[in-house]
């Protein structure tokens, strides 16, 4: 696993260090001529971000994937705020409640500094991250942002999550 650093692209979508989109296909199981199951255990390289840097030790592996597979809740849930330190993403397939039509989409996970993490699967959430890396720089964040969701109406009518700054 390793820590890449993002970059915001003026698209709204988040970038590799090299620039280049990085669609979920490609995060999906291969089969190579003889039928195997390739990529989805052999090229694990990107198959998500995260800002936790992994120092190798198995300590830090677990706190990565716990965050990532273990999160407390929903983010646009919460009623409180939480302090975030650090951030995951990593792509997801979901069905469509209307047409149950498959659509990929990023998970993000929020992380506080105990290593709790809170995720989203919202454009607006991902949005405001994009925004705070570009302000606060990327994650880890020490000392931790305080964040809290705040849910809005698009123009067009649509509701979404987005995330407010609380200052202290």
């Amino acid at each position: 696993m390793k820590n890449t650093q993002n970059e915001v692209a003026s698209t709204n979508e988040v970038l590799d260090i090299t620039d280049t989109p990085v669609s979920a296909s490609s995060f999906l199981p291969q089969v190579n001529n003889e039928g195997a199951l390739v990529s989805a255990f052999t090229d694990v390289s990107n198959v998500f971000y995260s800002s936790i840097v992994d120092d190798g030790t198995r300590q830090t592996k677990a706190k990565i994937y716990t965050a990532l597979n273990n999160s407390e809740g929903n983010f646009s849930e919460l009623k409180e705020p939480i302090v975030v330190q650090d951030i995951m993403a990593h792509n997801v397939q979901l069905a469509d409640d209307q047409t149950g039509e498959i659509i990929e989409t990023v998970r993000i996970v929020l992380v506080t500094p105990e290593g709790k993490g809170y995720h989203a699967m919202s454009q607006g959430v991902m949005s405001s991250i994009q925004k705070i890396v570009g302000m606060y720089g990327a994650a880890p964040w020490v000392p931790g942002i305080k964040m809290m969701p705040r849910s809005v109406t698009t123009r067009r009518k649509f509701k979404t999550v987005t995330i407010d700054i609380i200052a202290d």
